[in-house]
């Protein structure tokens, strides 16, 4: 009889042991913190239609994560870029015309010594970039592990052989397989690999004050970085694009926006416009552009195509106004401010000994010279630091919410129909804990209680199973 008992008790344990198991199941989510680097960059758009080397080229602010590569290891920053499907990577500094100082901080990768690489295609071997300089790019596959999280197998990249004007590789987390191209990047990888459920992912850049703020959460939701529900904002089909290059990207509308300095205010149709994590300028309609230009004395400026729109560095305090862009219920306001950036790194000047200048990081779309009818907008980093941004690849959405700061925590996306718009984020407009951020904590706590409770209870009732039997029933 005692056999008997014996045999069912070790059964029970096993299922409880397994019931333990499943309460402590890892979220499947990869929460990784920011850097920001103020090396220099070109801009990616060029200024003119023409084969002219003149680029807009400034301090430009990078966030990077760390990046492992191959086998043995080699690490790299690379720069978060929502603004591509492309992950790349540079082979060597020692071409790079402009930025080799700033380029061997971040890092270079050498597939020959990497026992796990593999060549994949030079499809694209030879490419001119819009700055008038060139690299090669070759595409090879290897292990890849974000910062210190889970290792992706067989990841495959671009590879830059010889970059003569770029410092940096990059972290490309647009639309891969499927929609811009035959293999499956970053992204598609962490969702086939396990690391997130769905192709989504939390972005919250730093605030420009502190070299590590931001945060990028792949799979998750960082409810500590705003403030109530996030908006819902629809991924729609890009404009024409001036060049002859299609990809599809975070393309939205903006509903409408208003100018306001203090006194009076301004209303301007909506438009489309994409986010770019990887610029500190905004383009923006021209009568947008010359209405904030002009609160900082600077007129006409569709005619100033060669010229920076340089300010006086004071009038960032004095000058007041902001850019409210209307998303829905959502309005995200910008004040001017955050639109004047601090540089002494201006291509038509030796920056290395020329005082320090201020000019304004926004810009028309008509001061590229390009067909009239295109309009093609895009955010840089003044609008992705006052948001928290939800990238939804699945549900062709972007998810808005005013940024803010009460501390961290994570929630997970899942596959459910509502798991983004069920999400809503803990702090006040104060940037400290709200009710609900209060309660949240508080379930929280009663999750982890649960848990706990849970393993009490098997606990208790593994002793009490132990006691009847020894004590033969």
């Amino acid at each position: 009889m005692k056999s008997i008992a014996f045999c069912e008790f070790a059964e029970l344990l096993s299922l409880l042991a397994t019931a333990q198991l499943a309460v402590a199941k890892k979220a499947s989510f990869a929460e990784l913190s920011l850097s920001r680097s103020a090396a220099p960059l070109p801009s990616t758009l060029k200024k003119r239609q023409s084969n002219l080397p003149l680029t807009r080229s400034f301090g430009n602010e990078t966030y990077t994560v760390n990046v492992d590569i191959g086998n043995p290891k080699q690490s790299v920053k690379l720069a978060v870029d929502v603004g591509s499907y492309v992950t790349y990577v540079l082979e060597t500094c020692e071409e790079n015309y402009f930025y080799i100082e700033q380029c061997k901080t971040f890092g270079t990768y050498n597939e020959s010594l990497s026992s796990s690489s593999k060549y994949v295609s030079s499809d694209e071997a030879y490419i001119d970039n819009d700055d008038g300089s060139s690299y090669s790019l070759v595409h090879y596959a290897d292990d890849l592990t974000i910062q210190g999280e889970d290792t992706l197998k067989n990841v495959t990249f671009g590879v830059y052989e010889y970059p003569s004007a770029v410092h940096s590789g990059s972290l490309g987390l647009g639309f891969g397989r499927g929609v811009n191209s035959n293999h499956s990047n970053v992204v598609d990888e962490l969702v086939s690999q396990g690391v997130m459920q769905t192709k989504a992912f939390g972005l919250a850049l730093g605030t420009g004050h502190s070299l590590n703020e931001g945060s990028l959460v792949l799979g998750g939701v960082d409810t500590k970085k705003f403030a109530g529900a996030l908006q819902k904002v629809p991924i729609i089909d890009p404009p024409k694009y001036p060049f002859d290059y299609e990809e599809f990207r975070y393309w939205m509308n903006v509903d409408s926006l208003t100018l306001r300095n203090g006194i009076n205010e301004s209303s301007h149709p909506g438009f489309k416009v994409m986010t770019h994590s990887m610029d500190e300028v905004s383009y923006l309609p021209t009568k947008v552009v010359n209405e904030i230009a002009s609160a900082f004395g600077i007129y006409n400026t569709s005619d100033e195509i060669d010229e920076w729109y340089v300010v006086p560095c004071e009038s960032k305090d004095l000058v007041k106004g902001s850019v409210d862009l209307h998303f829905g219920a959502l309005n995200v306001s910008i004040p001017y401010a955050d639109f004047i950036i601090s540089s002494t790194q201006l291509e038509e000047i030796d920056y290395e000994t020329a005082r320090e200048l201020c000019y304004l990081s926004t810009f028309p779309w008509d001061d590229l010279e390009v067909e009239k009818d295109i309009d093609f907008y895009y955010l840089g980093h003044p609008f992705l630091r006052a948001v928290y941004a939800v990238y939804d690849q699945d549900n062709r959405a972007m998810w808005l919410a005013n940024r803010n700061e009460c501390g961290s925590d994570i929630k997970e996306i899942t596959k459910s129909e509502d798991s983004i718009s069920g999400i809503r984020g803990q702090c006040d407009g104060s940037g400290l804990e709200s009710s609900f951020g209060s309660n949240s904590t508080d379930n929280n706590r009663d999750a982890e209680g649960l848990g706990t409770r849970t393993r009490a209870s098997i606990g208790a009732l593994a002793i009490s199973m132990f006691a009847w039997f020894l004590m033969g029933f």
